[in-house]
């Protein structure tokens, strides 16, 4: 019973989804955090320079998502205002060099006809935000995920670089808050994207790329104490012909399910997190796309029941006058998490990353359907001004599944061995502001290994005040 359907299970489940949704903690505005008067405004700029010598480039394993994971800004400028009142402006451009490209620095040197190949889509936020104890709107190009993983997550996977968005979080008290996300997605298709539905040898009539608008609206709703936090939601996406869109669609406060404003790929969404030791943080996050109500005795279709899991903690450890900060997390998904329907191919949970070279990312999950994966990170301060950082993945799955060819159906799966990942970087800050580094990693595959090293040097300058309070 997939739950755009009417049922009885499914209008219970859809009672979840009529709550609203939160972020794990909301931001205090920057200008009221260094005292900042009502009519006072704070002017910023980050400027960061970095330049990096790959000997042997960076294997793409993982394909988009390590093309992404991978790119190393040869600028990063950001700028931002922000006044006493509550209301601030930031926006951050990143100078990359063209994905596609093999190249052994970082910098971009291109052949004749191209000597500066950069990615002309470059402006990764600009936004405008209000900020007071108990409301916040921000509004533009943001980074934006819901859950408290600090690694993943499931309403919208901490992997993306950004979304176009409109973004409101309420506190309703010291215990309850509620957000929600409402964004247009990329809808110009890239390189390996789905194909469009044909029936009876015809095209949906209003139902095309660059045609039809794809909307996501994510909402959660959470309740705090003092060791733990508990947060339910819903996330939909929308794609019809004609763009044939409703309020109700983005209603904070409605159940998409029995409100029924058109059809729609919804997921449901739970998590919780507790803080049994000081400084240590565990997590659950579970989403339900699907569910098959022939589990409990009522007549249903042939969709399975369509799960997503994650199970995780971080915090800091400290042992000999050093702080070692970590994150540690196993993620599950099911071979049709994230797909839907043909007749709605976009609606599908695919992110597309509108650069020169677009790329194509999974957008509810870190890996994609159909995977098992046990990821962890660790960093290392030390002295002489070092650092450590040590990273490792461990990923298993079908390589036939995946959110573009794979049919809405009941599937016969394998599940293998695709990936071992280990990487290590120790750095050195050389006076403030300036960082050198060597960085090497392993992916070891099915058909043998691959190496990479990296070696490199980071500049950041800073001008004013408004970057100092990292509460961003």
């Amino acid at each position: 019973m997939k739950i755009v359907g009417r049922g009885l299970v499914g209008a219970l489940l859809m009672m979840v989804a009529s709550l609203p949704l939160v972020t794990a903690q909301a931001e205090p505005p920057l200008a009221a955090d260094q005292g900042g008067a009502a009519d006072t405004v704070v002017y910023g700029a980050e400027f960061n320079f970095a330049a990096a010598w790959l000997p042997n480039g960076l294997p793409a394993t993982l394909g988009a998502l390590d093309q992404l994971a991978w790119a190393l800004p040869m600028l990063q400028a950001r700028f931002g205002l922000a006044a006493g009142n509550g209301w601030s402006a930031y926006a951050t451009v990143d100078l990359i060099k063209e994905h596609h490209l093999d190249s052994i620095f970082n910098i971009a040197i291109g052949p004749t006809g191209n000597p500066f190949p950069i990615e002309n889509n470059f402006a990764s936020e600009g936004v405008l935000r209000y900020d007071n104890p108990q409301l916040s709107i921000i509004l533009g190009r943001q980074a934006a995920s819901q859950g408290p993983s600090t690694l993943s997550n499931l309403q919208v996977t901490r992997h993306l670089p950004y979304l176009d968005a409109l973004r409101v979080e309420v506190r309703l008290g010291p215990d309850w808050s509620f957000s929600q996300i409402v964004a247009s997605l990329e809808n110009r298709a890239v390189l390996g994207d789905v194909t469009l539905p044909v029936i009876d040898g015809q095209p949906i009539d209003g139902y095309d790329f660059e045609t039809t608008n794809i909307w996501l609206s994510s909402r959660r709703f959470a309740l705090r104490g003092d060791w733990f936090e508990f947060g339910i939601g819903a996330l939909s996406l929308v794609s019809r012909p004609y763009n044939a869109f409703h309020i109700g669609d983005i209603l904070p406060v409605f159940s998409m399910h029995n409100g029924n404003p058109g059809w729609h790929n919804l997921s449901l969404h739970a998590d919780f997190s507790v803080d049994l030791w000081p400084g240590q943080r565990q997590y659950l996050i579970a989403g339900l796309d699907d569910f098959n109500a022939n589990l409990v005795g009522i007549g249903d279709g042939g969709v399975p029941t369509i799960w997503a899991v994650i199970l995780g903690g971080d915090g800091t450890v400290e042992f000999g006058g050093l702080n070692l900060k970590y994150g540690l997390e196993m993620a599950a998904t099911h071979y049709l998490w994230g797909n839907f329907h043909a007749h709605h191919i976009l609606s599908r949970a695919l992110y597309r990353y509108a650069i020169d070279w677009p790329l194509l990312l999974p957008l509810t999950s870190p890996y994609g359907p159909g995977r098992l994966s046990f990821a962890g990170e660790a960093s290392l301060a030390l002295p002489w001004q070092l650092a450590l950082q040590l990273s490792g993945l461990l990923l298993f799955g079908d390589p036939d599944i995946n959110l573009v060819t794979t049919s809405y159906e009941v599937q016969v799966t394998e599940t293998e061995f695709l990936l071992g990942r280990m990487d290590l970087r120790v750095s050195r800050t050389l006076f403030d502001g300036l960082t050198a580094y060597l960085s090497g990693g392993l992916d070891f595959l099915p058909g043998g290994l691959e190496w990479r090293i990296q070696a490199g040097a980071a500049w950041k300058i800073s001008v004013g005040s408004v970057f100092k309070a990292e509460n961003r």
